[in-house]
Order: C-alpha cells, then structure tokens, then sequence
C-alpha cells in the first residue's frame, strides 16, 4: 500500500510504526485522534499535515504522499476512503466520522 510505504518514510521516527505516537508526536490511531478528526473532513487532516508536517521541516512534503497518508490514516481508523480519490479536492466531501467506532 502506497499509504502505508508513504507513512514508514515520512512519518514513523516521530508518530510510530504503528500509528501510536511518541513523545511530543500524537498518536494518529484510536480514540484521542478520533476524538480530535471526528466529523471534520479528510481535507482537514491532509491540510494539517501538509501544512505542518514533518515538524523540523513543516511544509516539506510531497502533496501525493500527503494524500496517500491520509488514505492510509484513515484506513487505520476503520475509514475506508474512495480509491477514486486522486487529488486533495476529492478529500473535501468525505467526513471523518467515528461515531460508529465509540
């Protein structure tokens, strides 16, 4: 999965290999993360981390990685995004909704 070999490169030394966060990172898997994404939309959360990320370079990453790990996020938030995403204004009507998951 393109999402997940995006994640391993990017984003693993600060947020984990499993999504667990570390030290100042936050986790970006379970219940704290979905507390912070929940009903916000997929566009929100590939901003943030385009904007942000990574935190000794902010601004630095490739937007198609930065797609891919919000794919791949979501995915192991139990959110599956349309495979049909292919730019981040696709990410603009999909809401992040864990209510389910509670």
């Amino acid at each position: 999965m393109a999402g997940r070999k995006a994640y391993l490169e990017q984003c693993v030394r600060c947020h984990g290999e499993t999504l667990e966060g570390r030290d100042h990172a936050p986790a970006l898997k379970g219940g704290k993360f979905r507390e912070n994404w929940n009903t916000k939309t997929a566009r929100a959360l590939y901003r943030r981390i385009l904007s942000t990320m990574p935190l000794d370079k902010p601004g630095s990453l490739d937007p198609a990685d930065v797609l891919v790990i919000v794919m791949y996020t979501a995915a192991e938030n139990g959110i599956q995004l349309p495979a049909s995403v292919e730019n981040s204004a696709g990410l603009d009507q999909i809401n992040l909704s864990f209510a389910e998951q509670r």
